[in-house]
């Protein structure tokens, strides 16, 4: 599970929280299932080709956090909803549920999204949010909204992810 989680946050989160540029392609056919988060190639040049001494000072903007919890979104609503009916049951044999109606038996997107909602919210705060919150010019209005977008994310990552554990606020 900690092998898919870091391939989750590199592949994806990590790509959406750190590149503006980048973009959500989701299929979802009958006989095909695929996302994946594309960065534009002009971004991943400037990421490679070394800029000139006067412009290395020079850090890009970080990504608005509407769109970064938007992308989000999209990505846990999709995988979320393919992994909503496959389940993980213990297989020790020995092991029942706590009515001893038998084995305990999961949800894989709750399992998944239990260890992977923390190191998300972590990827989010330090490539998107951080950056707008230490900033100088960011008015109180601006932050109220930043809030508010952040809790409907968490709310919406939640349902997606099926979590049944209490989260704290961002």
């Amino acid at each position: 599970m900690s092998k898919l989680c870091d391939r989750l946050i590199s592949r994806f989160v990590r790509r959406v929280t750190r590149d503006s540029s980048a973009t959500v392609d989701l299929v979802d056919t009958d006989h095909v299932r695929t996302a994946s988060v594309v960065v534009s190639a002009d971004s991943s040049l400037a990421a490679t080709t070394p800029l000139p001494s006067a412009a290395t000072s020079l850090t890009p903007a970080p990504p608005d956090p509407g769109q970064v919890f938007d992308k989000l979104e999209r990505i846990f609503s999709f995988l979320g909803g393919a992994l909503a009916d496959v389940r993980l049951t213990d297989d020790d044999g020995g092991c029942p549920a706590a009515d001893g109606a038998g084995p305990v038996t999961e949800n894989l997107a709750g399992r998944l999204g239990a260890e992977l909602v923390a190191r998300m919210f972590d990827c989010v705060y330090t490539d998107c949010l951080s950056h707008i919150i230490q900033s100088s010019d960011t008015s109180w209005p601006t932050l109220d909204k930043i809030l508010q977008l952040s809790e409907r994310f968490q709310t919406n990552i939640t349902r997606h992810l099926q979590l049944q554990v209490c989260l704290h606020s961002m």
